[in-house]
């Protein structure tokens, strides 16, 4: 039988009351679960996912439920997208600088900040995956805020004091955070016949529109 055991993690989430300096304990923080999960042996019998996969069996589904439910020219988005972060994801390559064991849902109603402290929740989408990806989670997630810019600097500078990232690192970040925008419409889709979703279409607006943007569609 598999048993879960959780205990409660002091600290409150922020939003919109974000600042950078907030964000800057959390670019530091995830450094430093990179620092610890890259040190990580699995045991036997350790199996995780792997995050922003984009094997040609997934750009294929992906793609079919685009179509399905968007018609054939947001699918052709949809798949462009997903070429564009697949090349990313093999410049990055797949070496223990780059590609490790990573949260994968590191927003803001994922880490809790408790005297001054950082800690976060919900490792449920943990598994293998390339180390920026984790930062194209936290970044997607705060890009509407009007301070976008500055929180952005505040979190690359967090990381960095920890840990190396790499030196083409703004060309690698937007590829990977079209992919989460993509994950994001595709789990409105699966989620749009749930009664608490009554809204999903027009996230999937939202979404599409970001991505046509990025294409330059």
């Amino acid at each position: 039988r598999i048993c879960v055991l959780l205990r409660w993690v002091e600290g409150r989430f922020l939003d919109t009351g974000l600042t950078p300096r907030h964000m800057d304990r959390v670019g530091g923080f995830m450094a430093h679960l990179h620092v610890h999960a890259l040190a990580f042996e699995p045991p036997e019998g350790f199996v995780r996912g792997r995050l922003g996969d984009t094997s040609p069996e997934v750009a294929t589904f992906v793609e079919d439920m685009v179509t399905d439910v968007r018609g054939r020219d947001a699918a052709a988005i949809a798949a462009e997208v997903i070429s564009r972060a697949r090349e990313t994801q093999r410049a990055l390559g797949d070496n223990p600088e780059a590609f490790g064991l990573i949260h994968g849902d590191l927003h803001q109603e994922n880490y809790l900040f408790h005297r001054g402290d950082v800690r976060a929740i919900d490792f449920d989408d943990c598994g293998w995956g390339h180390l920026l990806w984790d930062l194209a989670v936290t970044l997607s997630e705060v890009q509407y805020f009007p301070n976008y810019e500055t929180l952005r600097t505040a979190v690359l500078r967090g990381y960095r004091r920890v840990r190396r990232l790499p030196e083409d690192l703004e060309r690698h970040l937007e590829p990977l955070m079209a992919l989460r925008r993509l994950q994001l419409m595709l789990w409105f889709l699966e989620q749009r016949d749930d009664p608490a979703f009554t809204n999903w279409e027009d996230e999937v607006k939202m979404l599409q529109a970001e991505l046509n943007a990025f294409v330059g569609a």
